[in-house]
């Protein structure tokens, strides 16, 4: 069993708070550089790697193993992103109308 899955484990059994650290800690920067990539905003980049970190462990449990946990997590990420921009979108089409 790799690390990774020792402390997805961890989290899932103990709620353990080492583990969940552990596992932002390997995964931040690529998080960060993807979400950096949509929005060109450091400070709101920030913003949404916190919350998409807090969202990842809030729903860790539906994490199977069938993809790779990296694939769960850009998965997760992506859902934030739309989250963020959705009334953005919509107010602009409603202005247009």
């Amino acid at each position: 069993m790799t690390e990774e899955l020792k402390w997805i484990k961890a989290i899932k059994k103990k709620s353990s708070e080492q583990a969940a650290n552990q596992l932002i800690h390997k995964y931040y920067n690529e998080i960060f550089g993807f979400v950096y990539k949509q929005t060109l905003d450091q400070e709101l980049t920030k913003d949404i790697t916190q919350d998409i970190f807090i969202s990842m462990l809030r729903t860790i449990q539906g994490f199977d193993g069938r993809a790779s946990f990296l694939t769960w997590l850009y998965k997760v990420a992506n859902s934030r992103l739309i989250d963020y921009y959705r009334p953005n979108i919509i107010s602009k089409i409603k202005r247009r109308n």
